[in-house]
């Protein structure tokens, strides 16, 4: 309502000063210099303000390529060497599986309440 009103009562003095033909004093000649400065000053401001602001991105874009970069990069040296990995890791396991299914299948033989009188003999001939 303020502005609205300050801009009515400018528009009247604009449309007097013209109709008039009113001379700008001393005063008004110094007040729009002192605007003209301002609003040099101001876009000087707003420059460097969107200057730094681009350099801001330009820095969070590299900083991200560096950071996804690096992951990548290291994935790639290192992937062999997880895989080696890997292929040890499931060697051992199955190796361990088959160690368990041996057992599984000599485990009754290797019972000493299973084996049966004729084959200790036989192991005791094969004896010096």
């Amino acid at each position: 309502m303020l502005f609205a009103t300050a801009g009515i009562f400018f528009a009247i003095f604009l449309y007097f000063g013209i109709l008039f033909e009113v001379e700008p004093t001393s005063d008004l000649k110094n007040l729009i210099r002192e605007n003209i400065r301002i609003a040099e000053d101001n876009n000087r401001l707003l420059r460097k303000i969107v200057s730094a602001n681009r350099w801001a991105r330009i820095f969070k874009v590299l900083y991200w390529i560096i950071i996804i970069g690096s992951m990548v990069g290291i994935y790639y040296y290192i992937q062999p060497i997880l895989m080696d990995l890997l292929d040890a890791y499931e060697g051992l396991i199955s190796g361990m599986q088959n160690i368990q299914k041996a057992g599984e299948t000599v485990g009754g033989a290797v019972n000493p309440s299973n084996i049966s009188p004729a084959l200790i003999d036989k192991i005791r001939n094969l004896l010096p």
